[in-house]
């Protein structure tokens, strides 16, 4: 059985959607039920060992995307996003460990790395978090290395799609209300951003093979302003506005060679095709 730890939140729930898809069966761990969901669903809180202990049974394999994940309010929010990322983590592999589940598969993020890399990052870059989030990100990866849990860890790049947030849904809701765009910064800001369909065929992938770390991207990054170009250029929304920002993350690209190797990950979604894809859900 795959159990959806998490499964009401942006990737989850696509996770969850593309199980019922293909007729594999699952169960959704949260503490809020998904619309649609309702005979999978199974109220469970990770900040509370026994709430996911008792929802789990031995061979389970256990996708885990139960995560706070804004990086500013991290900043702000530092006991929340502990409570949730790390203690919540920490209970989701104690329970691993003591049902003997099959696998556990855990969200992580390219914010691990050291933001000052230029290139492109593989999964042997310096790991160096600049934000709380991304912090957490480490500490949860660093509990699931030390369980004794068969386990894939996925640091994905800039995730965008129906119902995801980010520059990309950002900008095109922005043209869909016929708004101005913002852009922070200068706009010469760099990243590498994969659609959820491409991430959902990730989870899935890592739910059969692999063991370890893996980067999930498109491979290659993208400015701010070249996204608004295209953007600009599908639907002839000229209309923005710079805001200032004091990011200084320039950016990098992120190489997936190790998930296609032992994944056999390839995205299926370039940015042109997922942008379109964007445009044409929320213009209907």
């Amino acid at each position: 059985m795959i159990v959806l730890v998490g499964g009401s939140g942006f990737k989850g729930l696509a996770v969850a959607r593309k199980l019922r898809e293909i007729k594999v069966p699952f169960r959704i761990l949260d503490r809020r039920r998904p619309r649609g969901f309702t005979r999978q669903f199974k109220r469970a809180d990770t900040r509370n060992y026994k709430s996911v202990r008792n929802r789990v049974s031995r061979g389970d394999i256990l996708i885990h995307t139960a995560f706070l994940s804004d990086t500013h309010e991290s900043l702000e929010e530092n006991e929340k996003y502990f409570d949730t990322n790390v203690k919540g983590t920490l209970n989701v592999v104690r329970a691993c460990r003591e049902r003997g589940c099959g696998k556990l598969v855990f969200e992580s993020s390219v914010a691990v790395y050291d933001s000052r890399i230029r290139g492109t990052v593989t999964e042997k870059s310096r790991v160096d978090p600049d934000s709380f989030h991304a912090l957490t990100k480490v500490m949860g990866e660093n509990l699931v290395r030390m369980s004794d849990t068969p386990h894939v860890i996925l640091r994905l790049s800039n995730v965008y799609g129906p119902g995801g947030r980010g520059v990309i849904n950002s900008f095109v809701n922005s043209v869909k209300r016929r708004k101005k765009v913002e852009i922070w910064g200068s706009g010469n800001q760099k990243r590498d951003f994969i659609h959820i369909n491409d991430v959902v065929d990730a989870f899935l992938a890592a739910t059969k093979r692999g063991e370890g770390t893996y980067n999930i991207s498109n491979g290659k990054a993208y400015g701010i302003r070249e996204i608004f170009k295209k953007i600009n250029k599908i639907t002839g929304h000229s209309d923005f506005t710079f805001r200032p920002s004091g990011e200084k993350f320039i950016g990098h690209g992120v190489s997936n060679t190790r998930a296609a190797r032992d994944l056999k990950f390839r995205p299926r979604i370039g940015l042109d095709k997922g942008i379109r894809m964007m445009i044409g859900d929320v213009m209907k």
